[in-house]
């Protein structure tokens, strides 16, 4: 977990993550879909990592949102052209991941302090 400040960009990707998980997770008490309520749970996991700089919540994003980019080109090449809107999230969240803020801050440790 880096000790530096959290960059606007991932704040702005979290918090765009919790609405989304929190409407997802809500939306889903009505229908009481359990696979939706799993999703719902999963992603606002996952903002609360990111948020806090953990690797494997990056990891899990960008893994997330290229199967659900796939899953959208099938739904497309079967159903036609109107799940195109269904890119647009999962395009957002891959742009904002892979700016170079985002990666040095995720990737990049800082010195480790010398030990006398």
């Amino acid at each position: 977990m880096p000790n530096r400040p959290t960059p606007p960009i991932v704040t702005v990707m979290c918090v765009l993550l919790y609405i989304g998980g929190g409407l997802t997770l809500f939306s889903s008490l009505f229908g009481l879909v359990l696979f939706q309520t799993l999703y719902g749970v999963i992603i606002l996991l996952l903002a609360w990592r990111l948020h806090r700089g953990e690797r494997w919540a990056w990891w899990g994003l960008a893994a997330l949102c290229a199967v659900s980019v796939v899953v959208t080109g099938v739904y497309i090449g079967l159903h036609g052209l109107r799940y195109a809107t269904n890119l647009a999230w999962p395009t957002v969240y891959l742009i904002l991941l892979t700016r170079l803020p985002v990666r040095q801050w995720f990737f990049d440790r800082p010195p480790l302090p010398e030990t006398p």
